[in-house]
């Protein structure tokens, strides 16, 4: 039971913080905990307390699953967490860049579950998504809202991630996909 007393202690070190979210969703309009903000903000507080993060991207039956492992470096003992995932699509990015971000971003979310780092911008019935779903801008509405579509697919984002933001025609999508693939 020590790693969990532990674990619990950096969950209160870290909630004592002042945290300030160092990452901006220009497309969704919302800011983040970066995982680099995570990584570190985790890593000085587990460093006090003697834990060790070890991360593991696995191939099971069900999927990729995301295992983070906790080892208490002064008893050995060591608590698993883990959490599905997946490889995702991102736009002119070979396979290892795209796996490099399945680790990226699954060990920022199972950090952030471990040691109790809530991001309500990650909630989607929080009044700004419920806001965004309930006013969707038509297009192509104007110049300025077409060229945050096109480059929101460059970034990475998937049409039906640009759907909950925008009500797009078929026609229209096929047209700024087929600008975007050029």
């Amino acid at each position: 039971m020590k790693v969990l007393k532990k674990i619990q202690c950096v969950q209160e070190e870290i909630k004592k913080l002042d945290l300030k979210k160092a990452g901006r969703n220009t497309f969704s309009k919302y800011d983040y905990y970066t995982p680099e903000q995570v990584q570190n903000l985790t890593f000085e507080a587990c460093k006090k307390e003697k834990l060790f993060n070890k991360f593991d991207l696995l191939r099971k039956d069900g999927g990729l699953m995301a295992q983070m492992t906790v080892c208490d470096l002064e008893s050995g003992e060591t608590e698993v967490f883990e959490m599905a995932t997946d490889i995702p699509e991102i736009k002119a990015t070979n396979i290892a860049q795209q796996l490099g971000g399945t680790v990226t971003y699954s060990k920022r979310y199972l950090l952030m579950t471990i040691y109790d780092i809530v991001d309500n911008n990650l909630d989607f019935d929080t009044p700004q998504k419920q806001e965004q779903k309930q006013l969707p801008e038509l297009l192509p509405s104007n110049k300025e809202n077409w060229e945050k579509v096109k480059q929101a697919i460059l970034d990475g984002y998937t049409m039906k991630q640009v759907k909950t933001k925008w009500i797009i025609s078929e026609e229209n999508e096929q047209n700024i996909l087929s600008e975007t693939i050029q």
